[in-house]
């Protein structure tokens, strides 16, 4: 597994990931797999791209705990966060399916985080993968996407929570939101009392942006989830931010990073950096294809040795 960021031209990198290896008794693991992420049973590799607006600080933290979160729903134990005392928990009777697991672990953290920041301003779409042997299970709020390799083809596991989407316009209409384009062409959803549309956001499903989820939860954080049994022609999971998404579309990018995954198979047969050649490739990609946002790209290699 490997990732590549890069600020684009803004202003500021609101992007973040993170990646690791949950064990069921030793919990996040600092070290990353010498070989694909299809390594035992008892182990599950965690890949993650949060692209965070109004500041990166719902990003920062969803990076930072979700692992933790996660461990704690597989494995079925219990307590807080081993990153600092006062960190999320979500208290589980049994291990779950990781597909309960992704959502628990998503609603835990926007809980917590409102009851320590309600009046942080920020917000975080996220893409989480999941492997453990031949199981994936992936998880997505906001446009954050992830694509999978499976034979000569690429499959998109995502969904898109935007305004424009029809199924989440009618959620937003239902629960009170007020929907408008911006002088951009870009359909906004705005709370009632915003007459002056001064802050509008384009997602409908995200973690945090606090100020759409009360006192009326125009927003939400239930993730779309994807579940596969990978099969031996599935080569690598990308997920990406939309600075990359955006710009190139599902089959340029995986092309890229199959591409560069090849060309670095004639110097390495390191899986870690194989994998960060193909990260490298779709950032770089995305930069040349004049991406105006941040870029984030994470591969994981699925093997099948």
């Amino acid at each position: 597994m490997a990732a590549a960021s890069s600020q684009g031209p803004k202003q500021t990198m609101e992007d973040c990931n993170c990646l690791a290896v949950l064990h069921p008794q030793h919990g996040v693991l600092s070290s990353l797999p010498s070989q694909g992420v299809c390594i035992s049973q008892q182990h599950v590799a965690v890949a993650a791209v949060f692209d965070g607006h109004a500041g990166c600080q719902t990003a920062a933290t969803a990076a930072e705990h979700l692992p933790h979160l996660l461990h704690q729903g597989l494995s079925g134990r219990q307590g807080s966060s081993t990153v600092c005392e006062d960190g999320p928990s979500m208290y589980v009777q049994e291990p779950l399916h990781p597909r309960c697991a992704l959502t628990a672990s998503m609603r835990s953290f926007d809980s917590w985080w409102f009851a320590r920041r309600g009046r942080d301003r920020s917000g975080s779409t996220a893409v989480v993968g999941l492997v453990q042997g031949q199981e994936l299970t992936v998880g997505n709020l906001g446009d954050s996407v992830a694509l999978l390799a499976r034979g000569g083809s690429c499959q998109r596991l995502t969904v898109d929570h935007r305004a424009d989407n029809a199924a989440e316009m009618l959620r937003v209409l239902a629960a009170g939101g007020e929907l408008e384009y911006d002088g951009c062409g870009t359909l906004r959803l705005y709370r009632p009392t915003d007459a002056e549309r001064r802050n509008g956001c384009m997602f409908t499903r995200s973690l945090g942006d606090f100020a759409f989820k009360q006192p009326a939860p125009l927003l939400c954080c239930e993730p779309h989830v994807a579940h596969q049994t990978l099969l031996p022609g599935d080569s690598l999971l990308l997920l990406a931010s939309d600075g990359v998404s955006d710009w190139l579309p599902d089959d340029d990018a995986m092309a890229v990073a199959l591409r560069a995954l090849e060309q670095a198979r004639n110097r390495t047969d390191d899986a870690q950096q194989l994998a960060q050649a193909a990260a490298d490739g779709v950032m770089a990609a995305a930069l040349h294809g004049n991406s105006g946002d941040n870029i984030t790209a994470a591969v994981m290699l699925l093997d099948w040795s």
